[in-house]
């Protein structure tokens, strides 16, 4: 067996000479950790690790400081020899760190499991949302790790990340449920999180990274089916509004119970249905709108009418889709709220602080709480109406998201011939949008205006 100083002066051919006085302390760090054959690890020096391998009748070694993960092969060398397998451990490690310096160590990309990396990402954006503002609401960086965890990694368990091909993405995409550009958008990025993560580590190289599929290519299909666009029933919205007392008490059902018994969902739950009727009443997009929105972005302000000077009661939404864009959007919209609404926030006033302030004493505390707050955390009031679906069951004739509050105050907009002009306004979004997807209640709430009685008579003429 070579001497380690014969070995020293071997490796001295291919390492640098930074290298040497780090490879001298290895090994004098290695006479000072030399355990018992019978150990199942052994430290031989900062770094580098021995270990027993259930599978082998060698010793491996696992190298760290050369990526995300540690590196492990194995030494050749069998158990009952220790001390040939420390110094075979260094001369991999010197070998292996030579290898990195120079950008040549390719292997061991065949080794990064899709879990293993998927888990570092989420680490990474718990850090950075960790660093974000408290109390800003869901978080989409929570979007991105909830995809990755709860999608990405179920689907190509126990797969390496050079299985993540593009046609693998492909498959992925389509047998994911029917989703909205938005959602698959989401995806998308949530993946790039877990590509951009493994090139920046050099698990992957830039040649290697794969092509992400056309997002309509996926949506295009789904957004005709999409229950995201599916409007309330009147039926439905009464048996929705009528349920909420026992919904919140946990009343009915055994398992919904349950879950009400912890003072989270109790807290969470009596707050749902004030957010679900702000939504219907408002027609803000649920999510970040709605969450961020303060005590104190609500004001008075004035208006003109007949001659006289009016109030009126104005909602700063900062948060959401339109704030993200440049231009006139970039700091938001202004949104007016109507009698029903300004109920609604006396009724959450009252509710969270015990007090019955009316509107304009609300305004004039200038709270910077958060509305839909409360002191047990931050609901997600998606995942409430989710549960809520299932407690009612079969007494909707069909499901329901939280978006079909914004379509239900459309709707209502379009029904008492309000200029479809405002209603875009007050929904952040474009007359175009609202005329492609609302165009059959637009028309069918023309005929009072357009049907003389010769018309209503003829239609109506078997009645």
């Amino acid at each position: 067996m070579k001497s380690q100083e014969e070995l020293l002066s071997e490796l001295i051919k291919i390492a640098s000479t930074a290298d040497r006085d780090q490879l001298e302390q290895m090994i004098k760090t290695s006479q000072h950790n030399r355990p018992a054959p019978s150990s199942t690890s052994i430290l031989v020096a900062d770094s580098i690790r021995l270990y027993r391998n259930s599978e082998s009748p060698f010793w491996w070694v696992s190298v760290s400081g050369l990526g995300p993960r540690p590196y492990r092969q194995s030494t050749k060398v069998y158990l009952s020899d220790p001390e040939k397998a420390k110094s075979e451990a260094i001369s991999i490690a010197s070998l292996l760190r030579y290898q990195h310096s120079a950008g040549l160590l390719k292997d061991p990309v065949k080794g990064h499991g899709v879990t293993l990396v998927c888990n570092a990402v989420i680490k990474e954006l718990e850090e950075a949302k960790k660093k974000r503002q408290k109390g800003s609401g869901k978080s989409t960086l929570e979007t991105y790790i909830n995809h990755i965890a709860k999608s990405f990694i179920p689907y190509f368990r126990g797969k390496t990340i050079d299985a993540v091909t593009y046609g693998a993405l492909e498959a992925y995409f389509h047998q994911l449920p029917s989703k909205s550009k938005t959602q698959i958008t989401t995806q998308k990025t949530a993946i790039k999180y877990v590509l951009d993560y493994c090139l920046r580590h050099g698990i992957i190289a830039q040649a290697d990274y794969p092509q992400l599929p056309s997002t309509s290519k996926f949506a295009k299909q789904n957004e005709k089916s999409s229950e995201s666009h599916k409007v309330f029933e009147d039926s439905d919205l009464k048996v929705i509004l009528s349920s909420f007392d026992d919904f919140t008490q946990g009343k009915g059902d055994k398992h919904t119970e349950r879950r009400a018994q912890s003072k989270k969902t109790r807290a969470y739950r009596q707050l749902f249905p004030y957010y679900f009727q702000f939504l219907c009443s408002t027609g803000v997009r649920t999510g970040t709108e709605p969450m961020n929105l303060r005590w104190a972005a609500i004001y008075e302000s004035h208006f003109n009418s007949d001659g006289e000077d009016k109030r009126a009661i104005i909602a700063h939404i900062g948060h959401g889709k339109t704030s993200a864009k440049s231009g006139k959007n970039k700091k938001g919209r202004e949104i007016l709220l109507n009698g029903p609404t300004a109920d609604i926030l006396e009724q959450i006033w009252r509710h969270k602080y015990g007090k019955d302030n009316g509107i304009r004493e609300i305004i004039a505390a200038r709270s910077e709480e958060y509305i839909f707050h409360t002191t047990e955390g931050v609901p997600d009031f998606c995942r409430i109406m989710e549960q809520y679906r299932s407690y009612l069951g079969n007494r909707l004739k069909h499901d329901y998201t939280l978006y079909s509050c914004r379509h239900e105050y459309i709707n209502c907009s379009l029904r008492a011939n309000v200029d479809i002009r405002l209603i875009a306004k007050q929904c952040g979004n474009s007359v175009a949008v609202i005329e492609q997807h609302y165009e059959e209640y637009k028309a069918i709430h023309r005929a009072a205006d357009i049907y003389t009685p010769a018309d209503i008579a003829r239609f109506n003429q078997f009645d």
